[in-house]
């Protein structure tokens, strides 16, 4: 069940890439839930961070624009696929 809804969620990421060329590339996607903030982050074209966060806490934006995307630019040369590193 958790695998479906994780999928799902990347295939809707994926699917906003069409609109890039109006909207911009997304930075993050967040869903605020009654116990519980999530939200996905692209790390390159293959792959995705999926983030839970305590639903009290309230500086989401900050932990994720000045802490975890930071850590995925840092980071970002380790996630090659097998396909990605034969171009």
């Amino acid at each position: 069940m958790f695998f479906i809804f994780v999928f799902e969620m990347v295939e809707l990421s994926i699917t906003r890439t069409k609109f890039e060329p109006k909207i911009g590339k997304l930075s993050y996607a967040l869903g605020r839930y009654q116990k519980m903030s999530r939200s996905i982050i692209p790390i390159n074209e293959n792959f995705y961070l999926i983030l839970t966060i305590d639903f009290e806490e309230n500086n989401f934006n900050k932990i994720i624009m000045e802490k975890i995307i930071p850590l995925i630019q840092q980071e970002k040369e380790k996630f090659v696929t097998k396909k990605n590193a034969s171009m």
